[in-house]
């Protein structure tokens, strides 16, 4: 089931997590496949350790995905929101005018990526 993200909730969750850096680090093997420890810490020490077993990418994408790492998605993802508005009112509402803008729609969205034109 896909849920509908709300990034100012996924923001405020961040935020309120201990930022890192999250360390991830493999201990010895046990019978269930990998063994790992997972832990953040701040100038006070550690605040959280956890261990892991398994043989998925569990343990590299909650080491990888801590709350810096989430807040710069986020802001980037505010950032092509705005991108997207300010092209959208760019485009006139006349009919012909839009048909004329959307066959060059791609040197548009090229232009914002930064690539030069063809």
């Amino acid at each position: 089931m896909t849920q509908e993200l709300d990034p100012k909730e996924l923001r405020k969750i961040a935020e309120a997590a201990t930022p890192g850096p999250w360390e991830m680090r493999e201990e010895s093997p046990s019978m269930d496949g990998r063994n790992f420890t997972l832990r953040v810490q701040d100038k006070a020490g550690i605040r959280m350790s956890a261990h892991c077993y398994g043989f998925n990418g569990d343990p590299e994408f909650i080491a990888t995905f801590d709350p810096p790492t989430v807040l710069a998605l986020l802001t980037q993802l505010e950032q092509y929101k705005a991108q997207v508005a300010r092209v959208r009112g760019l485009i006139p509402d006349d009919p012909e005018i839009r048909k004329i803008f959307m066959l060059h729609a791609k040197d548009v969205s090229s232009a914002l990526d930064g690539e030069p034109n063809e």
